[in-house]
């Protein structure tokens, strides 16, 4: 016979067999953890291991880094421009040999110039529309809107040249502080409302239903371009140098440095900021164009400035972009320029009409049938700003 202590040992009260003592010791183990409190601090733990991995002493050349692949290369190009030289080509022929520029320089600016145009025309085409609809009805499509505002950057690049454009840029660079405010003040206000009582709460991971879709990750790769693509400017600053027409190569060189460098202590706390509380405000659910998020936040009187404040900075971006465009299209087509690029032909403005006239209608043409920002963007990163931001300087 079995001994009833043994039993109890073996059998237990469901008839499974094991250690009653064992089982007894796991159930009063597991009712003391569920009666334990969860400490509303615990995430502080990993938030401290988070920071001290995340924030390795990297950050110590971080500086250093953004002088090399940023700031540097510009004062590079900067430094290698002498009095004459116009273009960014004509500094490479200078220091690599006549020519090298051929199959080199004007390739890769000519890919981030043309498609540059295009992407502004869809922006600015796309906050016309945005502004059309604030209403809640869209009275003109989109399309129209699109060529409504090739017709304004077409307007506004029949300027000469970039030294009596200034005035254009005088307006853009207004837009430009005013949108990045807007989008400062739309994401703090975003914020309140999510932590106010009865606020949505902001979600910051994406589904593993959206992560496990094969677009999910061309869309990784597309947004890298996208940032890239907001730090190409390389290829315009030998036009802009030659624009401001100093006596001397000195007093050229030491204004440039001065006007880069203030662009540079705007643009990149502006771009890190802008990221990061865009990102803190909408989470995953925000759009592509920040804005748009914001649409639902700001009052409708306040989004009709902003939408148009957007395209007057597309507009004008895209109109200085192509002074030096219709430069580069000149020299590749043999049309020689004096150092005021001033062409000697004799029907010089028939030419210049003709050049810009066929060149905003083409981006206009892309702009319309491939209306895909971020495949835009992404594409002239990797083909263009690449080369003549970080390798050709």
């Amino acid at each position: 016979m079995i001994d009833a202590g043994i039993a109890s040992d073996i059998v237990d009260d469901d008839g499974n067999i094991g250690n009653g003592a064992a089982k007894s010791d796991t159930q009063s183990k597991t009712s003391s953890e569920q009666g334990q409190q969860h400490s509303k601090y615990i995430w502080l733990h990993a938030f401290y291991h988070s920071i001290v991995t995340m924030i390795g002493t990297g950050i110590l050349g971080f500086p250093y880094a953004t002088s090399y692949l940023g700031w540097y290369g510009a004062i590079l190009l900067i430094d290698l421009q002498e009095k004459g030289q116009g273009t960014y080509s004509e500094v490479a022929d200078n220091i690599m040999g006549v020519g090298f520029s051929r199959f080199t320089v004007r390739p890769a600016q000519f890919l981030n110039f043309f498609p540059l145009t295009a992407i502004m025309i869809l922006v600015g085409g796309q906050a016309l529309a945005t502004v059309d609809s604030l209403d809640g009805v869209q009275h003109i499509s989109e399309r129209w809107w699109l060529v409504i505002d090739a017709g304004i950057i077409m307007v506004l690049s029949l300027l000469p040249d970039l030294n009596r454009a200034w005035q254009v840029s005088v307006c853009g660079a207004f837009a430009a502080f005013l949108i990045v405010g807007y989008i400062i003040a739309g994401s703090i206000v975003a914020l309140i409302d999510s932590a106010s009582d009865g606020g949505t709460p902001i979600v910051y991971e994406p589904p593993l239903s959206v992560t496990e879709d094969p677009v999910y990750k061309f869309t990784l790769m597309a947004e890298l371009g996208a940032i890239m693509f907001g730090y190409g400017f390389h290829s315009l600053l030998p036009d802009i140098q030659a624009s401001l027409h100093d006596h001397n190569t000195k007093d050229s060189k030491s204004d440039m440095k001065k006007a880069v460098t203030a662009a540079f202590g705007f643009s990149y706390p502006a771009y890190i900021t802008v990221a990061l509380i865009g990102f803190a405000a909408f989470g995953y659910q925000v759009e592509s164009e920040v804005l748009l998020s914001i649409n639902n936040v700001l009052s409708k009187d306040a989004m009709y400035v902003v939408w148009i404040f957007v395209m007057i900075k597309t507009s004008t971006e895209a109109a200085v972009f192509n002074q030096a465009a219709f430069t580069l299209l000149r020299d590749i087509t043999g049309l020689t320029m004096d150092s005021d690029h001033i062409d000697y032909h004799s029907r010089n403005w028939k030419i210049n009409f003709v050049i810009r006239f066929v060149y905003v209608t083409a981006a206009a043409c892309i702009a319309i049938f491939i209306p895909i920002f971020s495949d835009l963007a992404s594409i002239t990163a990797a083909i263009s700003i690449t080369p003549t931001t970080f390798l050709l300087p």
